[in-house]
């Protein structure tokens, strides 16, 4: 809520904000501010107090708002980490300015920031919502199937079932699978590349993901230990990362392998990057493993495969037998 009046607010008068908080206390007590006391507090600040005269209070209310209704899965994500505080809030500026140069009033700016917090709080969920709205128009059916908790059927939509995607659920619209979301994709369309996953991991996330790449059977069991000490947002952001960078090297399949024991919901995209790799020698214990853990995705991806890595698969399922 700071950042955002701190963006609108001119020096002297963002100084003056924040002297009024300090006298109220509201620093150091146990609830944050209210986006109802914010509002209040800069509507008190005298003189012409925005950055520009072409700033309007109604603009200034409306983006307390917004960010209000999401700060609290924002916040889980970001590990309070300012920097990306703040630069989540730029990113959501600059969409927001891009989105009246493009689409005048067509946009709705709530709307646009409830699709910048999903990728925010899970890459793979956001990509998957893409993926969805580029296969149906109107109601997005897999989104409502993915947050229905009564659902018994989790295949493909266990990162739907996070307890920080479930608060996303109810951040305001409630109704999204309601709205075309072509256009806010289109604005949002450089957080589809894989590589913008690693600019939200922390730097003890960016470490581990750093030991993966180099992973051996002596030290997985340690890199898991850290990973699981992650919060859920940077484990979530971690492996998805991960995943989309593997190549065959050796350690992507000592990675993977150990992958599917530990977060067997990430089997799905685990499956869909590996049908895109070349799969060589190194990768027959994890497809030994693979076929005890799920034979259905081991035939899912054998399927996908030319003959000469159908071969190594067969080996693997032959070293499984055994």
């Amino acid at each position: 809520m700071l950042l955002v009046a701190q963006q609108y607010l001119k020096e002297a008068h963002f100084n003056q904000l924040l002297t009024k908080i300090r006298e109220k206390n509201i620093h150091i007590r146990d609830t944050c501010i209210s986006c109802g006391e914010m509002i209040q507090l800069i509507d008190e600040l005298s003189g012409q107090k925005f950055r520009s005269l072409t700033i309007k209070q109604s603009t200034v209310v409306d983006d307390l708002k917004t960010i209000d209704g999401i700060r609290q899965i924002i916040a889980h994500s970001l590990n309070g980490n300012p920097r990306q505080a703040k630069r989540f809030l730029n990113a959501f500026m600059m969409k927001r300015e891009l989105a009246e140069l493009y689409y005048p009033e067509e946009i709705n700016v709530v709307v646009l920031a409830k699709i910048m917090a999903l990728h925010q709080i899970s890459h793979t969920a956001f990509e998957q919502l893409y993926q969805w709205n580029c296969e149906f128009e109107g109601k997005i059916p897999h989104l409502q199937e993915a947050l229905d908790l009564t659902s018994a059927d989790i295949t493909g939509y266990s990162e739907w079932r996070t307890d920080v995607v479930q608060k996303w659920k109810y951040c305001p619209p409630t109704d999204i699978e309601n709205y075309p979301l072509d256009r806010y994709f289109y604005l949002t369309r450089e957080n589809l590349q894989s590589g913008e996953r690693q600019s939200t991991l922390t730097t003890a996330a960016k470490n581990i993901l750093a030991e993966m790449q180099k992973a051996s059977a002596g030290t997985i069991d340690r890199i898991f230990q850290e990973i699981d000490a992650l919060g859920e947002s940077q484990t979530s952001a971690l492996l998805g990362t991960f995943i989309q960078g593997m190549g065959g090297k050796s350690s992507d399949w000592i990675v993977a392998r150990k992958m599917i024991d530990a977060y067997p919901e990430r089997l799905p995209e685990l499956a869909n990057k590996i049908s895109t790799i070349v799969i060589q020698a190194p990768a027959i214990p994890f497809f030994t493993r693979l076929l005890e853990k799920s034979e259905s995705t081991f035939v899912e991806i054998y399927d996908k495969k030319p003959d000469k890595e159908r071969n190594l698969m067969d080996r693997a399922k032959a070293k499984g037998k055994k």
